[in-house]
């Protein structure tokens, strides 16, 4: 049974999500962000906010502007580690690749075992293949509701992102070259 302050919770991230969904189906997208990061910062650790502040950005905020909102979010207490995913993930779809690899980082540091499809993702990309196979089994031993495979036969993406030149053949090459560690 819910606490009425579980409760009271649940009706405010109902609330938002509905808000936000509202504002950006009416084209409002730089309201929506507000909304969205002003929920996010009074529920720093809620998933559910994270994800709707990443789909409030992806649809009107510049790299800049994500960056201050995420730098401003994460700097909070009992921030949810997803959104340095998210962060990283928003970098990817800019171009900004050092700011990818610098979230991803951040992300595979405070992130515990939360996440393991997303820290399969950040470990392929910074190359770190053992901590890679070891999320992958994570993912395999208990999959989320949605599919996962497409992933992780590709980490990087769908070929709809622009990725640097030799992105993909660097990648690959570490691949080929990694070490794995015994039991994998």
């Amino acid at each position: 049974m819910k606490t009425p302050t579980q409760e009271r919770a649940g009706y405010a991230l109902a609330a938002a999500e509905k808000a936000v969904n509202g504002l950006l189906a009416a084209g409002r997208a730089d309201q929506a962000c507000r909304l969205a990061f002003e929920s996010a910062r009074k529920l720093p650790g809620s998933p559910v906010l994270a994800k709707l502040l990443e789909k409030a950005l992806s649809c009107g905020a510049d790299l800049k502007s994500a960056k201050k909102i995420y730098g401003e979010l994460l700097a909070l207490p009992g921030v949810y580690p997803g959104n340095y995913y998210w962060l990283a993930m928003f970098c990817k779809r800019a171009g900004d690749y050092p700011g990818m690899k610098k979230a991803f980082e951040g992300f595979l540091r405070t992130r515990g075992t939360s996440e393991p499809l997303h820290a399969y993702i950040a470990c392929c990309t910074l190359d770190r293949y053992d901590e890679a196979f070891r999320a992958a089994e994570e993912v395999l031993d208990a999959p989320p509701p949605d599919a996962v495979l497409s992933r992780l036969w590709n980490p990087w993406g769908d070929r709809s992102s622009a990725m640097p030149g030799g992105f993909l053949a660097e990648r690959l090459r570490k691949l080929a070259a990694a070490r794995v560690s015994p039991g994998l």
